[in-house]
């Protein structure tokens, strides 16, 4: 599954040494450092909550600066009983360089996170410092490192907002959530195989019942290394929701909010709380909470209206879907979309329902938008002259409105089931394409399809 390209290993080789010899040894001994000029910041004033941890000693220890930032490693040591060793800030970076040429290969992209990489890399590198001899060349070292941690892994992401009623198949996805029967079976499995281990904690499952029970999830099998199956899996289960999101209610009814995400995507917080401080005895505080109760809620009902507005074909369109630049961007215009009818402001929304639009439907940089969006769209979502000009009057009409905000800030007016219609306009332009992306691979073939129409029309 992984691979090297054979000119891309005698590289790899060559650079490992020379970053082998940018080694350096330096105190192991730890400065004292200096109190004088520190600033107190809000991070220093939180209280620390520790939580204690055993810590078993195997072999030498590594030391890692992290830029929080931009979460990478800015020097690595290793300690080595009283040997102190590593790289530095500028020597790092050929770390970095290295991994980035290894990423540069399909299958490495795909299944190994950066991560992993640079702390092999590091790995390699200290053991052949400290023992003085290169056991094994870097490429195949790596490369066997790699392949060694390939493992289908089940990962679950909890889903906010939300409450449902059964099992539900979104693409690659599933949505369920962890009932008593679920998490029994799990017990007594867990009791069977850990029946005559001492490490056996009985409170074990009442810790997940508290946590789990109840609670939402969407979950897939994603193979790779551990830290790209997560990477991986969310992506996955990311566009699972959002087929569901765009096959809302919200489609047909524009203000109906959505409010359900996978937690970790979540791009607004729905606890909020503020303080109100006695401006003459200010010790006195007022602490108002507020949670937003409402939620969405999947059962037969809703899921009906879902599959009404073309869920499957979505569905299926994530189970087989291909590689090709056309399915690229469905995939793209799937979460834009999804994005954008999670907007509340509507105008907002109407200005990124038309950045979905040009991403399908303009050729090139220099084509109208309006013009491109209009002719195009109008011919793919329906073949009826009254309706064609009926969708050009309606994308014109609220290009007015984008236009408006985007270039005078104004909100202008707009009546609501004009954005339910181009709502719908652009799911049906999704489900259109997805048909044809079996027969093209791009979206410049599909509109020069229209184009040569056009052309040899009568």
């Amino acid at each position: 599954m992984l691979s090297l390209d054979p000119n891309k290993v005698k590289f790899l080789n060559q650079e490992s040494v020379k970053l082998l010899n940018l080694v350096e040894e330096v105190s192991s001994k730890k400065g004292q450092g200096s109190s004088e000029h520190q600033t107190e910041n809000s991070l220093d004033s939180k209280i620390e909550v520790i939580v204690p941890t055993i810590v078993t000693p195997i072999g030498p220890l590594m030391e890692y600066t992290e830029d929080t930032i931009t979460n990478t490693i800015t020097s690595a040591f290793e300690l080595n009983g009283e040997r102190k060793y590593g790289l530095g800030k500028d020597s790092i970076r050929g770390v970095y360089k290295m991994v980035e040429n290894i990423l540069k290969e399909n299958s490495f992209k795909k299944y190994v996170s950066k991560s992993f990489l640079v702390k092999k890399t590091l790995q390699w590198i200290f053991s052949a410092y400290q023992k003085k001899q290169i056991d094994e060349e870097y490429s195949n070292f790596i490369l066997s490192e790699s392949t060694q941690e390939l493992k289908d892994h089940k990962i679950l992401f909890f889903v906010d907002k939300i409450e449902i009623s059964g099992i539900y198949h979104l693409g690659k996805s599933t949505l369920f959530y962890m009932n008593k029967a679920y998490i029994d079976k799990l017990e007594i499995q867990y009791k069977s195989e850990k029946r005559d281990e001492i490490q056996s904690d009985p409170s074990y499952f009442a810790t997940i019942r508290k946590l789990y029970q109840g609670k939402v999830f969407v979950s897939t099998i994603v193979r790779a290394e551990r830290e790209k199956a997560v990477e991986n899996a969310l992506k996955e289960c990311s566009i699972s929701i959002d087929i569901l999101k765009i096959c809302s209610p919200t489609l047909n009814f524009p203000e109906y909010p959505i409010l359900f995400d996978i937690d970790k995507n979540a791009k607004r917080s729905y606890n909020h709380e503020f303080l109100q401080q006695d401006i003459v005895k200010p010790y006195s505080f007022n602490i108002t909470g507020q949670r937003d109760q409402r939620f969405y809620t999947l059962n037969p009902d809703t899921w009906q209206n879902s599959l009404l507005n073309q869920i499957e074909i979505f569905h299926n369109f994530l189970i087989q879907r291909g590689s090709n630049e056309i399915s690229s961007l469905i995939e793209i215009s799937i979460t834009r979309f999804a994005d954008a009818l999670s907007k509340e402001n509507l105008h907002q929304r109407i200005i990124e329902i038309f950045t979905v639009l040009e991403s399908l439907l303009l050729k090139d940089e220099t084509s109208s938008i309006i013009e491109s969006v209009t002719k195009y769209c109008s011919k793919l979502v329906t073949k009826h002259m009254d309706e064609r000009t009926e969708i050009i009057e309606l994308l014109k009409k609220m290009y007015k409105v984008r236009s408006s905000l985007i270039h005078h800030g104004l909100n202008k007016d707009f009546d609501i089931e004009d954005l339910k219609k181009i709502q719908i306009v652009v799911i049906i332009l999704l489900t259109v394409l997805i048909a044809k992306s079996t027969e093209h691979s791009s979206k410049q073939s599909i509109l020069q399809e229209i184009d040569d129409a056009i052309m040899n029309a009568y």
